[in-house]
């Protein structure tokens, strides 16, 4: 039976360590002094253990010391893996600066900006509402126009209040026992780890080969992978799974691992991002150039491909059941190969390879006017649904195609074309116009004849037994029901009961009818109606005997020859 492992932390330790505060970092162990009691105190000590954070050379780690914005960008980066550079231009950063490159990076991350005066101001303290919208930002949680029950919530500005109401809902950041949030407070070293500490369960920092084939470890949160050449095995990971930028062109291969949120892909690749007997509600795609790939046992719900990358899906059974090209692919591609249920393609531009393999139903939406689908020698569609006026290109077969967009243009010739109403599209070259459809009856229509009444009805026959007697309805072509009748005595005028089975056109007389009469009643159907009854035939008379067998003598006198005759006997004899 295997065992699972419920763990809360993950501490991989970095070879290279984050700096909280302006001084030499020390190690644990003399770090301690002033968090014994302290309300944050596991969580500190879970991130000094990780290594992500450390205290000063003087053994303390100043919990409620403030945090500068320098260092709260460079501590965030080394968290979630941003790699990223953008280009800068303030001028209180410099090149030579210790902070310039992950100030670059927290500009490229979109999770900090620079003040309308054009600066960073890097030594200032953060505060804790400039650190809400930071973490709202990351987390991509939902703006609403909702409030909270902070007392001094009327005084936040709108830039942050939707961020604050945020990260409060998501329980990343609370108030003060007095009920205040504090929007322009400094925010302390102790409360920025607890915030990471709640949004981050586990962590992998180092390659190598995480978790055992025969024991499950359970992550209660969330993850983030930041270093290249990872394997987990054997996972359950409550929350969503980062694959950070910072694994760069590195690997990470997950094996018999569950996601119950969101798989997001920021790192890896062209030699792949591998799943293999996982399964995964959401699947993000957000690194150019990475390489993805769907192996046997693996089930994901919804996979979203946001940047030209390349999906390769080598899976029997379920694998991917819905892929949504999103977003803006610019002069980028997105590459599919392998079997899929179902592609939905939303993207406004770019182009989309299938290389290989069969796709159930591709979709077109409306917003992809400007989209390129090319389908390669070896793939086959059962559906295409146009939306959009996108062009479709390459040699790969079409069962089914519907267009619901004039100007679309598919290259090759689909078994089955249906236009929308009013719709015109190039198919194989040539322009197809929607033909409102004819309606034309399967069969010729007659207009119902009136019915006719059933005028007579006779029998012919012989009333014997062994005889046959046949009805006779006039008009002769009449469809109608059968029913032969037999008196109950010899007298005519008895009552007569219909016989059993006796519904044919025709009636043969059984020793059953002897001294009785027989007469036959018909009832109309189809265009035919009434009942009428015939006049009784009889007394029906017994069968007459089948004669002896007759024997002819003839003389033989003036005949020159005998005859012999068979009396029946063993012997016959000679007549002279």
């Amino acid at each position: 039976m295997k065992k699972k492992r419920n763990v809360r932390l993950i501490a991989i330790v970095l070879a290279l360590c984050m700096f909280l505060g302006s001084g030499p970092a020390v190690l644990l162990a003399q770090a301690t002094e002033d968090i014994e009691g302290h309300w944050a105190e596991e969580a500190i000590i879970r991130w000094v253990d990780r290594g992500i954070v450390k205290g000063y050379e003087d053994g303390t780690f100043g919990p409620d010391r403030f945090i500068k914005r320098a260092e709260f960008a460079a501590l965030l980066n080394r968290t979630f893996g941003y790699a990223t550079v953008s280009s800068i231009e303030f001028p209180d950063v410099s090149n030579g600066d210790w902070f310039a490159a992950d100030v670059a990076k927290a500009v490229g991350a979109g999770y900090m900006k620079g003040y309308d005066d054009g600066t960073f101001r890097p030594d200032d303290f953060i505060t804790r509402q400039e650190a809400a919208l930071v973490f709202a930002r990351i987390y991509e949680l939902e703006q609403t126009g909702d409030t909270y029950d902070f007392t001094d919530f009327d005084s936040l500005p709108d830039w942050s209040r939707w961020a604050v109401v945020a990260v409060a809902k998501a329980g990343l950041m609370t108030g003060y026992p007095d009920g205040r949030f504090a929007p322009t407070g400094n925010l302390k070293r102790a409360e920025t780890v607890t915030v990471l500490d709640r949004l981050v369960a586990g962590i992998f920092t180092e390659e190598g080969t995480y978790g055992s084939p025969d024991e499950e470890t359970v992550i209660d949160g969330n993850v983030i992978v930041t270093a290249g050449d990872v394997t987990l095995v054997n996972f359950r990971i409550t929350g969503n799974l980062l694959i950070a930028e910072s694994v760069g062109e590195g690997t990470v291969t997950l094996a018999k691992v569950t996601v119950d949120g969101e798989l997001l892909i920021r790192g890896g690749g062209s030699d792949s991002i591998v799943l293999a007997n996982t399964t995964v509600v959401t699947l993000i795609i957000d690194k150019e150039g990475v390489r993805v790939v769907i192996l046997e046992g693996t089930q994901v719900t919804e996979a979203y491909v946001r940047v030209p990358s390349m999906v390769e899906q080598d899976a029997e059974g379920e694998g991917i059941k819905a892929l949504i090209v999103e977003e803006i692919l610019g002069d980028g591609e997105v590459v599919l190969s392998g079997d899929f249920a179902s592609v939905s393609i939303r993207v406004e531009s770019g182009k989309i390879v299938v290389e290989g393999g069969h796709i159930d139903e591709i979709t077109v939406e409306s917003t992809a006017a400007d989209v390129v689908l090319e389908l390669g020698s070896d793939v086959s569609v059962a559906n295409l649904v146009m939306d959009a006026p996108a062009t479709v290109g390459g040699t790969g077969t079409i069962e089914t195609a519907t267009v619901n967009a004039s100007g679309a243009v598919i290259e090759q010739q689909p078994e089955e074309v249906v236009l929308g109403e009013d719709v015109t599209a190039i198919i194989a070259g040539e322009e197809v116009a929607y033909a409102p459809p004819v309606d034309i009856p399967d069969k010729p229509y007659f207009p119902p004849e009136e019915p006719e009444a059933v005028s007579a009805i006779s029998v012919e026959g012989v009333a014997k037994v062994g005889e046959t007697l046949t009805a006779k309805v006039t008009p002769s072509g009449a469809t109608v029901n059968y029913k032969w009748q037999r008196s109950a005595s010899e007298d005519k005028i008895s009552e007569f009961s219909d016989i059993p089975g006796a519904t044919a056109k025709t009636y043969v007389l059984t020793e059953d009818d002897l001294d009785r009469w027989i007469k036959v009643e018909v009832t109309g159907t189809g265009n035919y109606t009434g009942t009428m009854t015939s006049n009784a035939v009889g007394l029906v008379e017994a069968a007459e005997e089948e004669p002896d067998e007759l024997i002819e003598y003839a003389s033989t006198a003036d005949a020159d020859f005998d005859i012999t005759v068979d009396f029946g006997t063993e012997e016959s004899a000679a007549i002279a």
